[in-house]
């Protein structure tokens, strides 16, 4: 059999058995006797199930005590059973024997054993906290229940309690039994809320005789009691009624629970948490007397238990259709992703779907495209000042984080491949009727189709960059001409002119994350800047050719009229100025390229360039061969001992000093000889009195027995310092 005809046929019996029920139910409210009602719901069961065996015992005088038993079996034997000692939760609920809610030894679960009962289900005889028996079904072979055959079951058990219960109390009237058993058929068959609410109110209404009946029910925030539509009669009491926290339902409505007055108000309450109230008012001078408050408080049970009934299979449809919506959504964005459908059309579907402002950002938190409401306030230039604040303030971006713009809160998530963020989807943060769960599932199914979609640019552009990659390598390998049809079909790819002349700058960038043991995350980290600075970079001039090569961005600018000084400048200030100020920037021009030969010299000078400006701390991080002068030449000098000899011999006497003086006769005489040894122009640097500036001098030339007017030590001196710029303090080590 296929799981479709298996289905079908669950359903069919499921529908025979509740069918069976609700015939029995009928049966149970029309018995005027607790022998006739044992003897109905016995053979109920004995018919609809064919079991081995139906016992029923029911609660008199502190025993469980057996008055109905069909089948061959000495079940009796282990009645009459302590009340008290029964497990409670035969009475809340039908257990069936795989269950596993009793106690292994408990007297039910050891005499099955004996007996050889395989298969077994109990169902309660309780109905409002009225725990009056317990029905027991037994099979010797192995028999499947289904759990839907639970609630019926218990409502059968709670039909057979109320007619008991009814039977107990010595109702007058037979006539009466029978109404009220006909009503509570009609409340169970409605199908819909307003269907039950106008059967209650109308049952309620002319049964007590009241002049009208209507019921409250909170609304969804709990701030508020809302009048139903329809009532019985004209209900004088406000449609809308606030609630302040910490008052009781006494302070809103009239006499709760109160007999004895024209006016009373019984709370609906479901799993112990009040979720309204029936109101009731007579006629002048007419009273609700306690067999009006059983009715109506009767009346009130069964409405809050088929209302939350109805409220779990309604949540259910919509749940149902939600997940059907979600699906179709995740089908079309999957369509739209294999199609290259504009994403647009992916915002679109997606923000349809979910009733919020959706926002697709690149890696760097650029706007790559937007779906907004028809009524959304947001002002997306806003939102990108917000943007670029937030940017400023966190080096790395959170797989999740919020940001607000004037009411609106933006919530972001990452949009991941391959450990990296590829890009972002922010939405916003407003209510909407969509179940929670199901918005968490397709902002979930969305990311992964979009992280998809994604990845695909994140090839191309991979290889792309591979490819400027080889083409930069060739460009400066020393030997262009021997590979000059291989940078022709390079350069075809960058639109790169190899007949024009080019400036050949570096990039280099310090350590995103020094700190972190994982190389992978550092790498990934590196790359992510670098590539926002090469978005940067194509921003400002689209006809700049960039690669990362051997950790560093290549710059080659074609020459044309501007002049290439300030042409930099505005380069680094506007890189400067995208990027987070966190993190180190440095450029190095090399100069400009007159034929293919000498690409390779000007990639080292640029290198030389870095080199400089990041040990010497140059200010400002970017300069150009030709600017550096003798630093360049100086770079080029290993760490010998002859080196360190030099500048202690010229500097060392003037550095152990200035450590042991409050004088920095060090600084001191960098600055003389950086202003041409001009004492007017020294003092005023220092912001030294002139006869102070001498006085240093003095002390200068005692402590190193030279003549600072000499040209030949003034240029010792000089060259020492720029060595000590280039090596730092460790040559005086």
């Amino acid at each position: 059999m296929t799981n479709l005809e298996t289905k079908q046929s669950r359903e069919e019996f499921i529908r025979h058995i509740e069918e069976h029920m609700k015939q029995a139910s009928r049966k149970l409210l029309k018995i005027n006797s607790r022998d006739e009602i044992m003897t109905v719901l016995g053979e109920s069961f004995k018919e609809l199930l064919k079991c081995d065996f139906v016992g029923i015992g029911l609660n008199l005088n502190g025993y469980l005590r057996l008055h109905y038993l069909s089948g061959d079996i000495d079940i009796e034997k282990i009645f009459p059973y302590p009340t008290d000692k029964v497990n409670p939760i035969l009475y809340e609920r039908s257990i069936k024997s795989d269950d596993n809610y009793l106690d292994p030894d408990s007297v039910l679960i050891q005499y099955f054993k004996k007996s050889g009962i395989d298969s077994w289900f109990t169902v309660p005889i309780a109905e409002d906290h009225s725990d009056l028996g317990i029905i027991i079904v037994g099979y010797y072979d192995t028999r499947p229940f289904f759990n839907e055959m639970r609630e019926l079951f218990k409502e059968l058990g709670a039909y057979a309690a109320i007619a008991m219960k009814m039977i107990q109390r010595n109702e007058s009237s037979q006539r009466q039994i029978l109404y009220f058993a006909q009503a509570s058929h009609q409340l169970m068959m409605q199908n819909s809320i307003e269907d039950l609410l106008e059967k209650v109110v109308t049952l309620s209404g002319r049964e007590s005789r009241s002049h009208y009946t209507g019921v409250y029910l909170l609304d969804q925030a709990h701030e508020a009691l809302l009048l139903q539509k329809p009532t019985f009669g004209y209900v004088t009491l406000d449609d809308y009624i606030p609630l302040s926290k910490g008052n009781l339902l006494k302070d809103y409505l009239p006499r709760v629970e109160q007999i004895g007055y024209s006016q009373i108000t019984i709370p609906l309450v479901i799993n112990e948490q009040m979720v309204g109230a029936m109101v009731c008012e007579k006629p002048a001078e007419q009273i609700f007397s306690g067999k009006d408050f059983e009715l109506l408080q009767t009346y009130a049970n069964y409405f809050s238990a088929m209302y939350e009934n109805l409220s779990l299979r309604r949540q259910e449809k919509i749940r149902r259709q939600e997940l059907e919506e979600l699906f179709n959504l995740q089908n079309n964005l999957i369509k739209s992703s294999l199609e290259q459908t504009d994403i647009d059309k992916m915002n679109q579907l997606l923000g349809e779907f979910v009733e919020r402002d959706i926002i697709v950002f690149d890696q760097f938190l650029n706007p790559y495209s937007k779906y907004l409401q028809k009524d959304s306030s947001l002002e997306l230039d806003v939102l990108m000042k917000e943007i670029k604040n937030y940017k400023l303030k966190h080096v790395h971006l959170a797989s999740e984080f919020r940001i607000s713009v004037q009411d609106t809160e933006m919530v972001f998530r990452r949009i991941e491949g391959d450990r990296e963020a590829l890009g972002f989807i922010a939405y916003s943060e407003n209510k909407v009727n969509l179940n929670k769960e199901t918005f968490n599932l397709a902002i979930s199914m969305a990311l992964n189709i979009y992280a998809t979609f994604f990845m695909k640019y994140k090839i191309e552009r991979d290889a792309l960059n591979q490819l400027k990659n080889s083409f930069v390598g060739t460009l400066f390998s020393g030997k262009p001409h021997e590979e000059l049809n291989q940078i022709i079909t390079y350069a075809s790819y960058f639109n790169f002119d190899i007949d024009s002349s080019y400036d050949v700058g570096l990039l280099a960038i310090e350590d995103v994350v020094p700190h972190s043991d994982d190389l992978v995350v550092r790498r990934i980290a590196r790359n992510t800047v670098m590539n926002e600075l090469i978005y940067h970079l194509s921003k400002f001039d689209s006809k700049l050719v960039t690669a990362i090569y051997k950790g560093r961005i290549v710059l080659l600018k074609a020459i044309q009229g501007e002049e290439p000084g300030i042409y930099w400048q505005k380069l680094f200030r506007t890189i400067r100025k995208a990027v987070n100020p966190q993190i180190g920037l440095w450029i190095g021009i090399g100069g400009q390229v007159l034929e293919l030969k000498d690409y390779r010299d000007r990639y080292d000078k640029a290198k030389h360039v870095l080199n400089v400006i990041q040990r010497t701390g140059h200010e400002p991080n970017f300069a150009s061969y030709d600017e550096l002068g003798s630093y360049v030449i100086l770079n080029e000098l290993n760490q010998i001992d002859e080196t360190k000899l030099f500048v202690k011999s010229q500097l060392g006497k003037l550095w152990d000093a200035s450590i042991d003086s409050s004088m920095d006769l060090f600084e001191t005489l960098r600055v003389y000889l950086n202003n041409h040894c001009s004492v007017k122009a020294s003092a005023d640097e220092l912001f030294l009195h002139r006869s102070t500036m001498n006085y240093r001098l003095e002390k200068i030339k005692e402590i190193l027995e030279i003549e600072l007017d000499d040209n030949k030590h003034q240029f010792n001196l000089l060259l020492a310092y720029h060595l000590f710029d280039l090596f730092g303090e460790k040559l005086f080590e």
